[in-house]
């Protein structure tokens, strides 16, 4: 069974990942849940899938969030909250679906501590150039750790 941790679930391409999760329960488990501010929606999805940690946008939402819980779900908010979830889990691999830079620096760090990563870049400009470098065979590299990517992109945006 593969145990994965989404990043951005309350999203267009998260609902979808977890549909995807829905009709195969033999072969995933949800870890971890991030949503940014449908705290409704994270909540149900909570629910449903029973993960171990959830986090949302800010404390705030934390504040009103913590409630529609069930007891004994960590939870976490920001950017911090993102990297918990992308590396502290038992997760195997990590679903990187947040708008724009949101996920760089959880992405990066659920890639130093081994995850597999799904990444959705949901801007064209996903990846700073200061930090990547096009390698001219259709790939990126992380300049900071050496890191190659392959990068296809599905729109014009």
């Amino acid at each position: 069974m593969k145990r994965i941790t989404v990043l951005g679930s309350t999203g267009s391409i998260g609902t979808q990942t977890l549909d995807v999760v829905s009709m195969h329960p033999d072969q995933f488990a949800v870890e971890a849940l991030a949503g940014g501010s449908n705290i409704k929606l994270l909540a149900e999805q909570a629910h449903l899938y029973q993960p171990k940690k959830v986090s949302v946008g800010t404390k705030q939402l934390a504040e009103e969030i913590r409630p529609l819980l069930p007891s004994g779900m960590e939870l976490h908010w920001g950017d911090e909250g993102l990297v918990e979830l992308a590396a502290n889990t038992d997760a195997d691999m990590v679903v990187t679906a947040v708008m724009g830079s949101v996920g760089l620096h959880s992405t990066l760090t659920a890639i130093e501590a081994g995850k597999q990563i799904g990444l959705v870049p949901i801007r064209k400009h996903w990846l700073p150039p200061v930090i990547w470098s096009q390698n001219g065979h259709g790939r990126k590299e992380c300049r900071c750790c050496r890191l190659t990517v392959s990068i296809r992109l599905f729109s014009n945006a």
